[in-house]
């Protein structure tokens, strides 16, 4: 993970910051670090989690951003360096926005739930099946209480997961939800895993993809 930005009026001695600042990825595997296809899994998984999210989003009716999910729009830019051992010094370089706020782990692709605090757990009337267990379409009855008031945000990444699994008929389950949480703008988060229970047993969003085993673990 590194720091980086769009630049203009490059010099060979400086250059200008031109829009937000970003931050640069690349995978962890030395032997995948020329082979571009984890840029295009990586885009692909964090906009498919993306769109359940918009689904998500919409069992609340904008009546609660505090629980809102949304992802990083994430983008493959294309840079020119000869110095480095790139295919025809050409560089291609996975980037995001950079998140600002303290950044947490709220469950990962092994199970492991993060908790939410004793001293703010939602009252035991509190429910967010409404979300969850609400059928595809949307009833359009803006009225509908969810009752979710009193619920503890914290809690809205784990009702997430469970909701991108009985969204996708049970076949995919997203998890490994990090980023940053505020009132205003809810979760924002990056970096999702999606287990896919494949037929065939093929890892169709690249190596942190547990299949079925991850979503039973979950």
């Amino acid at each position: 993970v590194f720091h980086s930005s769009e630049v203009k009026d490059v010099t060979s001695v400086s250059a200008i910051r031109n829009g937000p600042r970003l931050v640069a990825k690349e995978t962890l595997y030395q032997e995948m670090l020329y082979d571009y296809s984890y840029h295009q899994t990586f885009c692909r998984t964090q906009a498919e989690a993306s769109h359940l999210a918009d689904l998500f989003n919409r069992r609340l009716g904008g009546r609660h951003p505090e629980w809102e999910v949304h992802f990083l729009p994430c983008a493959v830019y294309t840079v020119e360096d000869h110095r480095f051992k790139y295919p025809g010094g050409m560089a291609k370089v996975l980037a995001e926005p950079e998140l600002e706020g303290v950044y947490t782990k709220w469950n990962n692709n092994g199970g492991g739930v993060l908790k939410a605090k004793l001293s703010q757990a939602p009252r035991p009337t509190s429910s967010l099946l409404g979300i969850v267990e609400e059928a595809e379409e949307d009833s359009g009855d803006d009225d509908e209480d969810l009752h979710i008031n009193d619920v503890n945000p914290q809690n809205a990444p784990q009702a997430y997961s469970h909701f991108t699994y009985t969204a996708t008929q049970e076949k995919s389950l997203v998890c490994d939800l990090q980023g940053v949480w505020n009132m205003k703008d809810g979760f924002v988060l990056t970096d999702p895993v999606i287990h896919h229970n494949s037929k065939h047993g093929k890892r169709q969003n690249g190596a942190t993809d547990k299949g079925l085993t991850g979503i039973k673990k979950f």
